[in-house]
């Protein structure tokens, strides 16, 4: 059940973002955030492609969320579980998160379950970037433009769906 959760919600951010594109640098990306009606998602991606570093996913009215890294061959392989940390100034969370393939997307990742009322969310609306550390790897992912984003994205996973 939880796969499937997840799958779908990666396919609804695939679908809502738009045809697949060659991986850019993070100087092409931004905050996004959308819902597709059963999922709403946030993520550092290219704009109007499916090329995400890092998303935040979640299930409408279940309110359960993911962190969902976009992974390649050379940072992780298929069932590797392994601490993953979450840094915003001095918020800190660590997380435990497991590499998958979805052979429905062709694409390597790796998800961790996190509580929409994990602090790190109130940390993200700071002037800090978030920090992502696992193994012997720090990533940095500017949190510019974020807020509205954010809002949105916690509206989202808190709202009921709509009947009808």
């Amino acid at each position: 059940m939880k796969r499937t959760v997840i799958a779908a919600a990666i396919a609804a951010l695939q679908f809502l973002t738009g045809p697949v594109q060659a991986q850019s640098g993070d100087e092409d990306r931004a905050w996004v955030s959308d819902e597709d009606g059963k999922f709403v998602y946030l993520a550092f991606s290219v704009p109007e492609s499916d090329d995400f570093s890092i998303a935040f996913a979640c299930e409408l009215k279940s309110k359960r969320t993911y962190v969902v890294i976009r992974e390649t061959e050379e940072t992780s392989k298929v069932g590797r579980k392994f601490p993953l940390t979450l840094q915003v100034g001095d918020v800190k969370t660590t997380l435990k998160a497991a590499t998958t393939f979805d052979k429905t997307e062709n694409m390597l990742r790796s998800i961790a379950p996190i509580n929409l009322r994990n602090e790190i969310f109130l940390a993200l609306n700071g002037v800090d970037p978030l920090v992502i550390i696992r193994d012997d790897t720090t990533k940095s992912y500017p949190l510019t433009d974020i807020k509205d984003r954010l809002r949105e994205f916690q509206d989202g996973c808190g709202k009921k769906r709509r009947r009808g």
